[in-house]
């Protein structure tokens, strides 16, 4: 949840800076991502509450954060990338 409201903080400031739309629309995209993360994460410790893991949904779960992280990662790329441009 942190993460997230701290990707809104970044977005609202880059708002008052000016920064480009093009910028702009990576941070929400970014806040979006990290979002449907923080929510999945949140379902799946309700489904699993009281029980504990199967190896294989471990291994779901560890899969699915891993991609998530590594489009975060992109997208934060993207954003650099964008702002170098612009800059």
């Amino acid at each position: 949840m942190r993460e997230s409201l701290d990707i809104l903080s970044a977005l609202r400031e880059g708002i008052g800076a000016g920064e480009s739309a093009h910028v702009l629309g990576l941070r929400a995209e970014l806040l979006d991502a990290v979002i449907r993360r923080e929510a999945a994460r949140a379902r799946s410790e309700g489904v699993w509450q009281g029980r504990a893991e199967t190896p294989g949904e471990l291994r779901i779960r560890e899969r699915d954060e891993s991609l998530a992280a590594v489009h975060e990662a992109r997208i934060a790329q993207r954003i650099d990338a964008a702002l170098d441009q612009d800059g």
